[in-house]
């Protein structure tokens, strides 16, 4: 009985010139369509909210000069490179400095790497880019990673063979 009243409550809130009414008795807006909209299989998941790392143009500089020189941050070829610990400390030492968290300049760098390797994988036949200032600054102050940036190559599509098949001479 409790079935088939839900049923008859669902046939009724999408039958034409129905408009649901929420909780507070108040009249919901709908799409148009009469039946709900199909959502996909699995659900998203919520987006984080992106951090906006902004830094003075001189601490920039002085922080890019200073990770260069502890390349233990960033050469992946090192066997320092794993050691988590050590790279920690050194974060959490700048931070306290510039009185930051550790957190923050991690994400400001992962920002600047990203940027940098964008810029670095553009190819010779893309043709001139207009660069923003920014991106001209990272790409001429972080050439040290040229060497260590990996692209990661797209899968090609293959092409169909279905259909008829023309060849042309």
């Amino acid at each position: 009985m409790v079935v088939l009243a839900m049923v008859l409550k669902t046939v009724q809130s999408h039958s034409p010139g129905h408009e649901p009414a929420n909780e507070g008795g108040e009249k919901e807006q709908t799409s148009g369509s009469p039946l709900p909209q199909a959502s996909s299989a699995t659900p998203q998941k919520p987006r984080a909210k992106k951090t906006s790392y902004s830094l003075d143009a001189e601490v920039e500089k002085a922080l890019v000069e200073w990770i260069k020189e502890n390349d233990i941050l960033w050469n992946s070829k090192l066997i320092r490179y794993k050691r988590i610990d050590l790279k920690e400390a050194l974060w959490n030492e700048k931070a306290k400095e510039l009185e930051k968290t550790a957190t923050y300049l991690k994400g400001w760098w992962r920002s600047i790497k990203d940027i940098f390797t964008r810029l670095h994988k553009r190819k010779s036949g893309d043709g001139p880019k207009d660069l923003t200032e920014r991106e001209e600054w990272i790409f001429a102050t972080c050439t040290f990673l040229g060497p260590l940036v990996r692209h990661v190559s797209q899968p090609m599509r293959s092409v169909s063979m279905e259909g008829p098949c023309v060849f042309v001479s």
